[in-house]
């Protein structure tokens, strides 16, 4: 008598299939791209951060500069305890009994550093001195003559620097950058140093 034959002995034999070479280098390939372009993305945070901290910065000198030329309220600059940097302006009106405080102006919005700025080293100073602005503000009332503002600040890494300087007449303020192991530029006065007819 004969068994019955399974169907698994009926089928013929397939062989394995596995990837071939050019499925892998495909997929290596395409595994190289996404690299390419996460890795970068990855690394430059840090830079990105800061340099949106730095904007910000000068944004917030733009609107001091432009409320000095063409407002009416003394303003300021002021470091809350939390190390935001803000405008202020002097909130007058004779109708309201408090006021004399210093608010917020609501126009600005004030900079909340990332992470990626060391707070202790942002350091404001008006023509040459450092101040402290935590609750005390900065002040200035337009159609005085306003002071040299100048913002330092840098990354945790000590990587980044940068200084925002606003010159007392200036309506814009101008960001200088440095990274950590290159030398400081300094302006180099050519008709001083006998160097006018030099071509630069």
């Amino acid at each position: 008598m004969f068994a019955p034959a399974s169907s698994s002995s009926l089928s013929p034999a397939r062989p394995r299939r596995g990837f071939t070479l050019l499925e892998v280098m495909v997929v290596g390939v395409l595994l190289a791209v996404l690299a390419a372009i996460a890795v970068p993305r990855l690394t430059g945070n840090t830079r990105r951060s800061f340099d949106l901290a730095a904007d910000q910065v000068a944004d917030l000198l733009l609107m001091y500069a432009q409320r000095d030329a063409f407002g009416a309220k003394p303003i300021g600059l002021m470091k809350n305890e939390r190390g935001w940097l803000m405008l202020v302006q002097l909130d007058i009106d004779a109708s309201d009994e408090r006021s004399g405080d210093w608010r917020i102006d609501p126009f600005v919005p004030p900079v909340k550093f990332p992470d990626e700025v060391d707070l202790s080293s942002v350091v404001v100073t008006a023509n040459g001195q450092r101040l402290d602005i935590i609750g005390q503000p900065l002040s200035h009332t337009p159609g005085e003559d306003r002071p040299s503002v100048q913002v330092f600040m840098q990354s945790r890494d000590r990587e980044y620097q940068t200084t925002i300087d606003l010159a007392p007449h200036a309506l814009a303020p101008v960001r200088s950058d440095r990274r950590t192991g290159t030398p400081r530029r300094v302006a180099v006065d050519l008709d001083a140093a006998g160097r006018s007819r030099e071509d630069w």
